[in-house]
């Protein structure tokens, strides 16, 4: 089917949209629609219209708002999280290959075994990051060794490279990587690779600033065994296919990354200060707050 709808203006976008019964101030939703695409807010809005497009009477745009709001808020929270863990993760891949391999061998396909992409084709896109790269640390090097090593040491590279390209290197080498990151953030390490995996796809989300809150995660991550982690038997199949899980996994690391951090509580307040979203539709159980302070 081909596609014929027109564009429409910002004013049109809110006529349509208090024409199918969204109670709101025209000036101000145009405002807002200026400034946030309608589609991005499509998101909000669909869970309070029927079959027919049309609006749930009552749903005042203020409300739809919030929820914007909070999920903006908590993509920042969770990217924060996000972001410490995969700094170390990425100080442990050039430490442990480093020091057990050499500065240059992540060049060399003999010490990823389990990679499950073309080697050369990973180490060509590697070094074209590296080539469109401007960090201070990566023009030194390449001005002063450039005439001998075409990629940096590992501990420059894995500043360079992507998360996923970093996520590829706990999955590719052998299991001794996992299980030392493991062992330092008292992570199971049955579950950090999938754990890895899924915060990649999280923060992938988080860049965009796309809605997380109430989202559908299609990268579910593994879980504990419950019968050796006891607390984690709360989580269950809705838990694990929603943002809740994350939260748990960026606490449970940052637990050890950041023992002195108080993004945990950053959290509770969050959900204390927006007491009309409804955590349930975030995959949170029944005493989820005695389980987030217990990991």
């Amino acid at each position: 089917m081909k596609y014929t709808k027109p564009a429409k203006t910002f004013e049109e976008q809110a006529d349509l949209l208090i024409e199918r019964g969204l109670i709101a101030e025209r000036e101000k939703l145009i405002r807002k629609l200026q400034n946030v695409n309608y589609y991005r807010l499509s998101g909000y809005l669909f869970p309070y219209k029927d079959k027919d497009e049309h609006f749930i009477e009552g749903t005042d745009f203020s409300k739809i708002w919030k929820f914007y709001n909070f999920d903006r808020k908590l993509r920042l929270l969770v990217f924060d999280a996000i972001e410490r863990i995969e700094v170390k993760a990425r100080t442990s891949a050039a430490y442990h290959i480093a020091h057990n391999e050499g500065p240059f061998s992540y060049s060399e396909k003999r010490i990823f075994p389990r990679l499950n992409v073309d080697f050369d084709k990973w180490i060509a896109s590697i070094s074209d990051e590296y080539d469109r790269n401007q960090e201070l640390f990566k023009n030194h090097f390449k001005l002063k060794y450039g005439d001998s090593h075409s990629l940096p040491p590992i501990w420059i590279s894995v500043e360079i490279m992507s998360f996923g390209d970093v996520v590829r290197i706990f999955r590719s080498y052998d299991s001794s990587l996992s299980k030392e990151f493991a062992r330092e953030t008292k992570i199971p390490d049955k579950v950090l690779e999938s754990w890895f995996l899924s915060l990649n796809y999280i923060r992938n989300i988080c860049a965009h600033h796309s809605r997380l809150w109430n989202k559908m995660l299609s990268v579910k991550p593994l879980l504990p065994n419950s019968r050796k982690y006891k607390q984690w038997d709360i989580v269950d199949r809705y838990s694990q296919s929603h943002i809740f899980v994350i939260i748990a996994i960026c606490s449970c690391f940052l637990k050890t990354i950041a023992p002195k951090s108080s993004w945990k509580n950053r959290i509770f307040d969050l959900l204390k200060e927006y007491p009309e979203v409804d955590i349930k539709e975030m995959g949170f159980p029944y005493g989820w707050k005695e389980f987030l302070e217990q990991i």
